[in-house]
């Protein structure tokens, strides 16, 4: 046990003297993770408040979802994640929030998004996020950041997309680190109403392009099934979804070339709801 709290207090907390910053960009929602994170140009449940909030306006009524994570089955690396959406006509909400990390080590972040839709087709959204840092023996640090994101739907088989993660290029106050910033561009293509094919092409700061393909099945009215993957690093995905009336769950695997295998699993909750 100590060996590994050792380790990971070396990866996150390489400088001492300050208190430093991780905060990349953690995959949520076993959705999205089956799908291998191609997911911007999707957005179409409240897990765009996390990968690109414009995708609310798309929405319709009040949804709620919540996720967990433990990769490689670390739970220093436990990842929480609970958010939900509200729309109606033109304009939608979103809540989330989201925490990493073990006792020695823990990130917190809240988050408020909202959005918009011009016509049918067009829609824009941002988000504010208050990300927080607490690192035992060193202390507590945070600050403000905001994303930002577009989704264009030209057809109803074709969608684009884009997003800017942590736009204003947030910086914590005391140890003067900034926070990662995540640019996203995305395309979704519908060659059937219950086929869904999403490529993307990410790019967080200090990593090379990550290239992220998925593709979502869904059959007998209430099974689904997904598959994705991407590079920088390599990685494979495989996931599952039952839906039981508004209710439903979500389970993905990914992989990584050198740590292993994850589990995830996400619970949606859809109100039934329509606000007019």
């Amino acid at each position: 046990m100590k060996s590994r709290v050792a380790l990971l207090m070396f990866l996150f907390f390489p400088f001492p003297p300050n208190v430093e910053a991780s905060f990349n960009h953690m995959p949520v929602g076993a959705r999205p993770v089956g799908m291998g994170l191609a997911f911007v140009a999707v957005a179409d449940d409240p897990y765009a408040a996390a990968y690109n909030p414009a995708g609310l306006a798309f929405l319709n009524g009040a949804q709620l979802t919540t996720f967990y994570s433990r990769p490689f089955g670390l739970k220093e690396l436990e990842t929480t994640f609970l958010a939900g959406s509200f729309s109606r006509k033109r304009f939608a909400f979103g809540a989330a929030i989201q925490q990493f990390g073990f006792s020695k080590y823990r990130e917190r972040m809240a988050v408020v998004a909202f959005a918009g839709r011009f016509g049918k087709r067009f829609a824009f959204g941002g988000s504010l996020f208050y990300a927080h840092l607490r690192i035992s023996g060193y202390g507590d640090d945070g600050c403000p950041g905001l994303n930002l994101g577009y989704l264009f739907r030209f057809s109803k088989r074709w969608a684009f997309a884009g997003s800017i993660l942590n736009a204003a290029r947030a910086t914590l106050r005391r140890g003067k680190e900034a926070l990662p910033q995540e640019l996203n561009a995305g395309l979704r293509f519908l060659p059937a109403p219950n086929l869904l094919f999403s490529f993307q092409a990410s790019r967080e700061s200090g990593s090379p392009v990550s290239f992220r393909s998925g593709i979502e099945w869904k059959f007998l009215k209430q099974m689904v099934l997904r598959s994705g993957c991407m590079t920088a690093p390599a990685r494979f995905t495989l996931g599952f979804g039952v839906i039981l009336g508004r209710i439903q769950l979500d389970y993905a695997w990914a992989s990584h070339v050198l740590l292993g295998s994850t589990h995830q699993i996400s619970v949606t909750v859809k109100s039934g709801l329509v606000f007019n």
